[in-house]
């Protein structure tokens, strides 16, 4: 039963209507609210995106690069064991990129859901679920492009920065010292913020009731509060 609703959502899904007309796509989801389909291809664009990264970068320069900064004992040895287990390493890491897409996107849309709840708008969980997963596809697809075109293109790969890959964002040009100045420079992205709108737009079109000012202030207040707390606690960086 549940296929069947599933078969019959992925032929009503428009995914080129995301991209040519987001403000309509999210009205109808109003009647038609969607979101497995739109989560499943952000999480499988993901995954290919970083399978492309790896088999142009090179797993050991990836470890390499997660292992800077910080205090292992044997580097070398680490890069060695992750190589000896690649097809191991690989699959997790597929599996866990594709997994937290979905975790992301439900996160995002519970807290959207339980603010627009107790602001007194009458939404379902599945219509917030329905405007993250579309807001979240159309961002995911072009950052994943971007990211794919640019290591494409790039005759020395040894110069793809993998910390902060796209010159979307302040940092990529300025390339502070400061961890501090580099995490809040890299969270002014030109994507992100365009994700912000997204979902601002989503919300003010699938609430009637909604003005697109209270739904910026929705979407913007715990998104800061969110920044601030990564600012301060690495763990939710």
């Amino acid at each position: 039963m549940e296929l069947a609703e599933h078969h019959r959502d992925f032929k009503r899904f428009s995914f080129l209507s995301m991209f040519t007309n987001p403000s309509t796509t999210f009205a109808s989801l109003r009647a038609k609210p969607k979101w497995f389909y739109p989560t499943a291809f952000s999480a499988l664009a993901s995954v290919a995106c970083n399978y492309y990264v790896i088999h142009r970068i090179g797993l050991a320069r990836i470890v390499e690069s997660a292992l800077d900064g910080k205090h292992v004992v044997d580097p070398q040895g680490a890069i060695q064991n992750v190589l000896s287990h690649r097809g191991i390493v690989l699959a997790v890491q597929s599996a866990s990129i594709f997994i937290n897409v979905f975790v992301i996107a439900l996160v995002t849309a519970t807290v959207l859901w339980l603010l627009l709840t107790a602001c007194g708008h009458d939404i379902s969980l599945r219509k917030a679920l329905s405007v993250v997963a579309h807001a979240n596809m159309l961002s995911v697809v072009i950052k994943s492009s971007m990211i794919v075109l640019t290591i494409a293109a790039l005759r020395d790969v040894s110069a793809f920065d993998l910390r902060n890959p796209l010159a979307t964002n302040m940092a990529f040009f300025l390339k502070p010292s400061s961890p501090e100045a580099f995490h809040i420079l890299v969270s002014l992205d030109a994507i992100k913020i365009m994700n912000l709108a997204l979902l601002i737009i989503g919300f003010s079109r699938i609430c009637q009731a909604l003005s697109t000012g209270r739904a910026a202030l929705l979407v913007l207040i715990p998104w800061v509060i969110y920044r601030a707390i990564s600012f301060y606690v690495p763990l939710f960086r």
